[in-house]
């Protein structure tokens, strides 16, 4: 249990030094208030390893959240998490197409944070991904696609012959908006 961090917040006034534990909820507030940028990138990598899926969530979109830290989240327990730390520009940029593709069949939720982003990722093509989310057995997430608007053209055109009437009335929306 010892690979449990713990999280303080050390206190010195007048050479008087007291220490207090951090709970689940005072340290999600913290790390909600305090801003994204490197310096607290290794509380954000420890917090990232919190037992409190509730914590994990409150990090898992840092932009300054490690590497190894936002692919470990991105096999997170907990569905919330591995759709919040998707749009981390971060994970973007690390995550591979094979990664993306598993995270694109294993959950609704994480296919439709993706599917959202799907022309975003670096290491990934996307016409391998929209292929992927095009033919997603739940409509949400051909929805969340048809409604992206860096969801290349071709994919648009195929999602507005899609069986979901949402789906294919938001796909035409999508492709009138853009010829004009």
């Amino acid at each position: 249990m010892s690979d449990i961090p713990e999280f303080k917040i050390t206190v010195t006034v007048a050479g008087k030094t007291q220490e207090f534990m951090l709970g689940t909820q005072p340290l999600q507030y913290v790390l909600g208030s305090i801003p994204d940028i490197p310096c607290y990138a290794g509380l954000f990598s420890a917090a990232a390893h919190h037992p409190a899926a509730a914590v994990r969530n409150a990090v898992a979109g840092q932009d300054n959240l490690p590497g190894d830290a936002v692919l470990s989240l991105a096999t997170d327990p907990s569905a919330n998490v591995r759709a919040r730390v998707v749009n981390s520009s971060i994970f973007r940029r690390a995550a591979s197409e094979a990664m993306l593709l598993k995270l694109i069949a294993g959950d609704p939720e994480v296919a439709e944070a993706i599917a959202g982003n799907v022309e975003m990722f670096e290491n990934a093509d996307a016409g391998t991904l929209c292929a992927a989310i095009a033919t997603h057995p739940d409509p949400s997430v051909r929805l969340a696609l048809a409604s992206n608007h860096g969801t290349p053209v071709k994919w648009l055109k195929k999602l507005r012959e899609d069986g979901a009437r949402d789906v294919a009335d938001c796909a035409q929306n999508m492709l009138a908006s853009r010829s004009r």
